[in-house]
């Protein structure tokens, strides 16, 4: 992928920025732990395989929220980043850090049974009431 065709982005401060080559997949989370971590009544996503993500400045501090993984945010300004797996093989990007959220169009809700139960959803993307969706080649959609 060229320099014109990355994604980048960072933290509200500039102190962490990335650099992605490709993302997997992209959609809305409905866990409390997405909840708390950004503050929003959803957690918006990108998922990025390992390989495909590079800090390019600074350094994030991180937190194991779960055995499956950390969520690293800046330690300046406190923004949250992105979900890393425990194994080191993924990356969920918050989209919201993204230089251009635009680009990034989600695809799927996960963890819908934990949502709360006042949002109004109003799209027709697949849900799926925990964390293991198909791989979006076998959705169907």
């Amino acid at each position: 992928m060229s320099a014109e065709q990355a994604y980048t982005g960072g933290c509200l401060c500039g102190a962490v920025r990335y650099r992605i080559e490709e993302i997997f997949d992209a959609g809305y989370c409905h866990c409390s732990n997405c909840r708390r971590s950004t503050g929003g009544a959803v957690g918006a996503w990108a998922h990025v395989k390992a390989p495909h993500f590079e800090l390019t400045k600074g350094e994030p501090k991180s937190h194991a929220t779960t055995d499956a993984g950390a969520r690293d945010f800046c330690g300046e300004c406190g923004s949250t980043l992105y979900f890393r797996a425990a194994d080191g093989s993924f990356h969920s990007v918050t989209i919201g850090t993204f230089d251009e959220p635009c680009r990034v169009r989600p695809k799927i809700h996960i963890c819908i049974d934990d949502g709360l139960d006042w949002l109004e959803i109003d799209d027709e993307l697949p849900r799926y009431s925990d964390n293991r969706s198909p791989h979006p080649d076998e959705r169907g959609v």
